[in-house]
């Protein structure tokens, strides 16, 4: 019975441990991931959309790959646009072996040629991750 009682234990501390550890990975890719995708300069452009598409995997690097070649590449430079993102919390809300949800808040300050001044956004954003390779990528990215 005490043997019986030990093995559960020690099972049972490492499912935990393994799944605080996956929570804490999920979280990472996702802050690191929106931080890349929504913060770039005019003057290192391609950089920075390449490191954002690096978090990316599926249909949705294709989606922002076309995205940021027609709408984001173009307004960056003809008006100097600059935006910084930074998260201010995020939590798990569903997590498996290989995909995971995460819901985050951001903060974001965005200047322009128009508008030198920084101009400050809050938004909340429903982030789908894929363990791709065992590295947890990000497959979808939904205001909400």
């Amino acid at each position: 019975m005490a043997a019986a009682g030990t093995a559960y234990a020690t099972v049972y501390r490492d499912d935990v441990a393994t799944s605080a550890e996956s929570a804490h990975d999920v979280v990472a890719a996702a802050d690191d991931g929106t931080v890349a995708l929504l913060s770039y300069s005019p003057k290192s452009l391609d950089a920075d959309l390449a490191k954002g598409q690096s978090h990316l995997t599926g249909q949705f690097l294709t989606y922002y790959k076309e995205f940021t070649t027609k709408v984001v590449k173009p307004a960056a430079t003809e008006n100097n646009v600059e935006t910084k993102a930074q998260v201010i919390r995020s939590a798990v809300s569903r997590l498996s072996a290989d995909d995971a949800q995460v819901l985050s808040f951001v903060n974001q300050s965005t200047t322009s040629k128009t508008k030198p001044e920084p101009e400050l956004t809050s938004s909340s954003v429903k982030i789908s991750l894929q363990r791709v390779n065992g590295e947890w990528l990000i497959s979808s990215f939904d205001p909400v």
